[in-house]
């Protein structure tokens, strides 16, 4: 908007027009970022671990991050100078909690998808073992090794063969 006179009240009209803009542009970046629903609950991968993966990759949050960031900037500058209408304040602080709370919550969903993922890859090791092997040490004696007995206080002691 082209400003052909110097009067404050103009000027600071046009100033509170462009941080609104500002700040509206920034939160569009912000909902913009945000993953489908659909690209988040669906997945065209076959394994749990590559549907891990995907989910992890989807979710980067960053982008949405500095959007509102900026919004926040622009939204608290106008704010303290007092710019924006009640309205606006209102409707904007509750775009900005809705944006964080999704923040959030994608944070959480990418947090369980990584510890799922990695008790999944544990879960692989442990299932990787031979057959028959129950992953506990054998304590049977052996030929040159004297079985152990308790005394009468359940101590264990050795007895040797004469």
């Amino acid at each position: 908007m082209a400003q052909t006179t110097f009067d404050e009240d103009d000027l600071f009209e046009e100033a509170t027009q462009e941080m609104q803009a500002e700040v509206d542009d920034a939160l569009a970046r912000a909902r913009d970022a945000v993953p489908d629903t659909d690209i988040v609950l669906t997945s065209d991968e076959d394994d749990l671990d590559a549907i891990l993966n995907a989910l992890s990759s989807t979710l980067d949050t960053e982008e949405i991050e500095t959007a509102l960031e900026d919004a926040q900037k622009a939204f608290v500058l106008g704010q303290r100078a007092d710019a924006f209408d009640n309205e606006y304040i209102t409707e904007t602080q509750a775009a900005i909690e809705t944006l964080t709370e999704t923040v959030d919550t994608l944070h959480a969903i990418d947090a369980a998808a990584t510890d799922l993922n990695e008790a999944l890859t544990r879960f692989e090791t442990i299932d990787t073992r031979p057959q028959g092997d129950t992953g506990t040490a054998d304590t049977t004696p052996s030929d040159d090794e004297s079985p152990a007995q308790s005394d009468s206080q359940g101590a264990l002691t050795e007895t040797t063969s004469e």
